[in-house]
């Protein structure tokens, strides 16, 4: 989620680049999802993306690594928030648009889901976790050999100085099918006595986490 509106755009496009990274999908439909990956490691095949109604929406992009040539697919999603049943609902339509579309772009190739699915464990339903694993997808947290900072909360209040909150209420999410294994899973936290530091860059945490494809 690389900022909203265009003057917060632009840091985060000179941001990613200084790092050596490129903007797969540039031109979106809706206001902040990005794809970025490393052209060093990896070629870009295809990219693109389609609204799920209002702001949310799905970034998608088709890579090929260079070192052994698997071919696979990542998606970056951001569903409707609230804790209604009418939300709930409305995020059960979306995730169902976006596993139905994705899979047609993917045809066969394993895909990396990652996102804000404004959802969590203590929702009443959570409706992007059951569609995921319907699809047979699994939380990389669940699966990670190693994991750091697992029980905090990823969405944060808007404040520089905030409580940081451990109910493991996981809101941002990475998912990764069948086959895919998941090493490390990391939640960047700028905090002491359990407070977050300044500046406040965001409302969320960073999520990372390093998977390894099948055998191309």
């Amino acid at each position: 989620e690389g900022g909203w509106g265009a003057k917060k755009r632009v840091y985060t496009f000179d941001g990613f680049r200084s790092l050596g990274y490129a903007a797969a999908n540039h031109k979106l439909p809706y206001i902040g999802r990005y794809v970025f990956y490393k052209p060093s490691k990896f070629t870009l095949l295809a990219s693109g993306s389609f609204s799920l109604g209002g702001n949310h929406g799905v970034a998608w992009v088709k890579l090929r690594t260079k070192a052994d040539r698997a071919e696979f697919v990542v998606a970056d999603t951001h569903l409707v928030q609230g804790q209604t049943a009418a939300a709930d609902a409305d995020r059960k339509a979306q995730m169902a648009t976006a596993l139905g579309r994705v899979d047609k772009i993917a045809a066969g190739l394993p895909t990396i889901w990652a996102g804000d699915y404004n959802s969590n464990k203590s929702r009443s339903t959570d409706a992007p976790a059951k569609a995921f694993a319907a699809a047979g997808y699994t939380d990389a947290r669940k699966i990670a050999v190693q994991k750091t900072n697992a029980d905090i909360n990823s969405a944060k209040s808007r404040s520089a100085t905030a409580k940081v909150k451990t109910n493991g209420d996981q809101t941002d999410h990475v998912y990764v099918p069948a086959g895919v294994t998941v090493s490390r899973w990391n939640q960047t936290v700028a905090a002491e006595n359990c407070h977050y530091v300044a500046p406040f860059i965001s409302d969320h945490n960073s999520i990372m986490a390093t998977v390894g494809l099948p055998a191309a």
